[in-house]
């Protein structure tokens, strides 16, 4: 009878704690401790039967069936509740194909596999302490139930690419050493000259060129010089490049050094191989180009993202706010106005989010952690809470609850991730050409959204909590418990950030410092 878990760390937590919550439940029987609430009923009903007095009639014969119930019901419990007898045989279940492009585009967190592979994994961790732990029927099946109804929700939610993380792995990309100072080459050779021609030579046509083709030939993998004849095709590099050969024929007039040819610039850029096209993108992981080329990030998009030394901006502002307009009602001194307040808005939007993302990064992170935890504390509680309840249905229905709901909250953070993805692809994608770019870029309206929705990790499960006692059943500690584990991460992002800004005000500081000697 397999039982699935998310994870690996889930896997761990669980099987421990079966195992210590069945070494409780020994120590409970075996010592007689569990007997104590069933003295407990037969004290409190036959006292019920002397308050009612003597007049009564058949007052015995009641409290006998009374009693009788309480025991039955009592021992029922203790029988699929509390006796372990069936193996706790766990199973981390993956995303259907589970690969990085699949998780990310079906919202299911990627655990990753172990090394050694899932079966020497499982192997090594099936028991504990060599032995296999046991659980209760009831619990066995209620796991069942919930990993029944949060994994269908999860899959009711579209499949869409974790956009955060597309735009996290990109971001750590970038191009250095040997193929860095080639581009540097390549700008200097063949785009700078390129150029010069363009705005000086041409400048006739260069007047004439429309938004894009601007944009185009601001790069040095512009289509433009690529195609048009008298650029990229005549222009060659002016020192030997040992990725192309030398070509006597190519090559007329320049010196063979044994180091290598002299590529046009073309050659230079667009070969399949060795050029410096392929070469940058092969910089970036196959996942992560998939992922990128999902969401309708062209080739070109890419190479202007990993070369470019500065943030591509996209014209326009991607939602309309309750704050101040571009033109203050068309005053004169309207857009200066406005442009400073935006500008003051953006600086504090900057401090506020190196404190409170790298938080909210890291409860996010954490979330996981802190919930299979709770779902351990939580099976090693049961026994106890069972007992002191005195075997009654309500506690053993609340204690259910919060185990469902502790399973459930996955659906949340995945809804809370979707949600966060559709409104960053409404809210950034070009209708000109699909693409998300200009997220990927980022910008002040990306602040502003990231604020909205990262708070919907913690919003949703403690709404969903405090929804659950509608039904008359108090889970609400469950949240507690959340809020409690995912403090201390909170407060370590919080603090990275504030040492970071501090370190920039120190460094202010000193350059001022300098200024004001020299």
């Amino acid at each position: 009878m397999i039982m699935a878990v998310d994870s690996h760390l889930e896997y761990s937590m669980v099987l421990l704690g079966w195992y210590i919550s069945e070494k409780i439940w020994t120590v409970l029987s075996d010592t007689g401790v569990f007997a104590i609430p069933l003295m407990f009923m037969v004290y409190s009903n036959f006292a019920e039967m002397r308050r009612q007095g003597a007049d009564e009639g058949n007052k015995g014969e009641l409290g006998l069936n009374n009693l009788e119930i309480d025991l039955y019901q009592a021992l029922f419990l203790i029988l699929i509740a509390l006796q372990p007898f069936i193996n706790v045989n766990l199973k981390v279940v993956y995303p259907p194909n589970a690969d990085n492009l699949h998780s990310a585009q079906c919202s299911m967190s990627d655990q990753g596999k172990p090394a050694g592979g899932e079966n020497a994994w499982t192997t090594g961790f099936a028991s504990v302490n060599g032995m296999t732990p046991q659980l209760p029927f009831w619990w066995w099946s209620w796991h069942v139930v919930a990993k029944m109804i949060t994994y269908p929700a999860i899959a009711a939610i579209p499949c869409e690419v974790n956009l955060r993380q597309v735009k996290y792995e990109l971001n750590q990309e970038y191009i250095s050493g040997g193929l860095a100072a080639e581009l540097g080459d390549f700008a200097r050779d063949c785009f700078a000259v390129s150029k010069s021609r363009l705005t000086n030579l041409k400048r006739a046509d260069y007047y004439q060129f429309t938004e894009a083709q601007l944009r185009d030939v601001d790069w040095i993998g512009s289509n433009y010089f690529l195609t048009t004849p008298g650029y990229y095709d005549t222009h060659h590099a002016s020192l030997p490049n040992p990725n192309f050969p030398y070509d006597a024929a190519r090559d007329v007039a320049l010196p063979n050094t044994g180091a290598g040819g002299y590529p046009t610039c073309k050659q230079w850029w667009n070969d399949g191989t060795v050029g410096l096209a392929a070469r940058a993108k092969a910089e970036l992981t196959d996942d992560l180009l998939k992922q990128l080329y999902a969401i309708g990030v062209s080739d070109e998009d890419l190479l202007r993202t990993l070369m470019s030394s500065t943030t591509m901006e996209r014209p326009g502002r991607a939602f309309r706010s309750y704050g101040y307009s571009e033109s203050e009602g068309g005053s004169i001194v309207g857009a200066p106005a406005s442009a400073l307040k935006t500008a003051t808005a953006a600086v504090g939007m900057g401090v506020a989010t190196a404190t409170v993302m790298p938080a909210m990064y890291l409860v996010q992170t954490s979330l996981p952690m802190v919930q299979s935890m709770l779902i351990m504390a939580l099976i090693i509680s049961m026994p106890i809470i069972m007992v002191m309840g005195s075997y009654s249905f309500a506690t053993l229905m609340s204690i259910t609850l919060a185990y469902c709901a502790l399973v459930f909250m996955t659906f949340w953070w995945e809804l809370a991730r979707f949600v966060d993805n559709k409104l960053v692809e409404i809210l950034y994608s070009s209708p000109s050409d699909g693409s998300l770019l200009g997220y990927l870029a980022d910008d002040f309206d990306n602040w502003v959204s990231d604020f909205v929705t990262v708070t919907m990790f913690l919003v949703w499960p403690a709404f969903f909590l405090a929804a659950m006692g509608w039904a008359g059943y108090k889970v609400t500690m469950i949240g507690s418990g959340m809020e409690s584990g995912t403090k201390t991460p909170g407060e370590a992002g919080a603090t990275g950030g504030k040492t970071a800004i501090g370190g920039g005000k120190q460094f202010a500081a000193m350059i001022k410092e300098g200024s004001d000697k020299s």
